[in-house]
């Protein structure tokens, strides 16, 4: 109903008719994709490293806020490239960028160090660096000096639209994946798989040192079952992060929509 009454309006409250520009509509379907990138990493991040690494809420900011430097670093080098080189270059390295710490994040296991969360987190902060800033120049550039204003709102609209959808579909997707990956997992549990029966037997001769023999008997089956819960949510983590990635490969090519801004003086025009 909003958008019938605002495109038949003859004053809309929201001109969406501005959206005809197409570097303002590539913009804002590639700042939809880049918040629901950034809000939807920022939001699962600490839940693995708190649910599955065993870190502390300080530890898990610790280890999320070098994106923040690796920004501010970034933020002053594409300041001084903005208007020398292509901001469709520097767009498309971006995204690139944010590909590669997604898959980097891909690779996750119980195993890694705090290092390997932070170093994806700054090459993340130094991508969206080199998107933040060409994107609104090239998004803007092309549009009429009325015009600016509301299509300001509606890239930050559709900027916090993206960011919403991202981290309702990351969280949506990691709970059913996980119940997935846990039901696929859980075939292997069978008195025939040698491997099972190996760690199960293991788990229990460790146990009854302690707690005794029928004790560990019980407790056993108990402790592989919490692994494979773990196993599952970890692969889950994996898989999304690198869904991210290709997300992030997949939306790169729009980029070549936009048209080249060429600064004047006067209004904005495009060649």
């Amino acid at each position: 109903a909003f958008v019938v009454r605002e495109l038949t309006a003859r004053q809309p409250l929201v001109d969406l008719r501005v959206l005809k520009n197409r570097n303002l509509a590539v913009g804002c379907v590639l700042i939809g994709v880049l918040g629901a990138l950034l809000y939807g990493t920022i939001a699962v991040l600490p839940l693995f490293m708190q649910n599955l690494l065993g870190y502390t809420a300080l530890d898990a900011g610790l280890a999320l806020s070098p994106r923040g430097i690796g920004a501010f670093l970034a933020t002053v080098v594409v300041g001084r490239l903005v208007g020398k080189v292509s901001n469709r270059l520097l767009i498309t390295i971006g995204f690139l960028g944010l590909a590669y710490s997604s898959f980097l994040f891909g690779n996750i296991n119980l195993s890694i160090g705090m290092s390997s969360i932070v170093w994806p987190t700054v090459f993340s902060g130094v991508a969206i660096s080199f998107i933040f800033v060409p994107l609104a120049t090239s998004s803007m550039g092309t549009l009429a000096q009325d015009q600016i204003g509301n299509a300001s709102g509606l890239f930050n609209l559709t900027r916090n639209l993206g960011g919403s959808i991202g981290i309702a579909a990351i969280t949506t997707f990691i709970a059913r994946g996980a119940q997935s990956n846990q039901g696929t997992f859980v075939s292997h549990f069978s008195q025939y798989s040698p491997i099972y029966q190996q760690k199960l037997a293991a788990i229990q001769a460790g146990l009854a040192a302690h707690e005794g023999s029928w004790r560990a008997a019980h407790q056993a089956p108990q402790i592989l079952y919490g692994i494979l819960g773990q196993q599952s949510l970890l692969v889950t983590y994996a898989h999304n992060f690198r869904l991210f990635g290709l997300l992030c490969l997949a939306t790169t090519p729009l980029v070549f929509f936009f048209r080249k801004v060429r600064p004047t003086k006067g209004p904005a025009s495009v060649h």
